[in-house]
């Protein structure tokens, strides 16, 4: 005889769902469907809010900010255009860089600090 007929039956059998198992589609992609929501507002949804708030940021800044660029750099804002803005970081020495390279305005975080202080 040959091995194929002998297996057959085993495979047959192996392949075909249980009768009777409870559930169907919700059942067996409901723990990822619910990963997936965890995932969502565990990670996603505040680097959305980061960025909304960063985006904001930019948005406001204006001439007298004081500002630390994501690449280390402390100054005084001089200029600002559309896209970009004049960084003042030494007496007599400005450099012009993109607005998105600011990442913390020291002047609002001082009033903040202030504000708080005087509750």
């Amino acid at each position: 005889m040959d091995i194929a007929v002998l297996t057959m039956p085993l495979l047959a059998t192996a392949t075909q769902a249980p009768a009777g198992q409870p559930g169907g589609f919700l059942y067996t992609m409901g723990p990822m469907l619910l990963l997936l929501a965890v995932m969502y507002f565990l990670m996603l949804r505040p680097q959305q809010v980061k960025a909304k708030e960063h985006r904001e940021l930019i948005s406001r800044l204006k001439v007298g900010d004081r500002v630390v660029t994501t690449g280390g750099f402390y100054g005084e804002v001089s200029g600002v255009e559309e896209a970009t803005l004049m960084l003042r970081v030494a007496p007599g020495v400005e450099i012009k860089m993109v607005r998105s390279a600011v990442s913390t305005v020291l002047a609002e975080a001082a009033e903040e600090s202030g504000k708080a202080a005087r509750k």
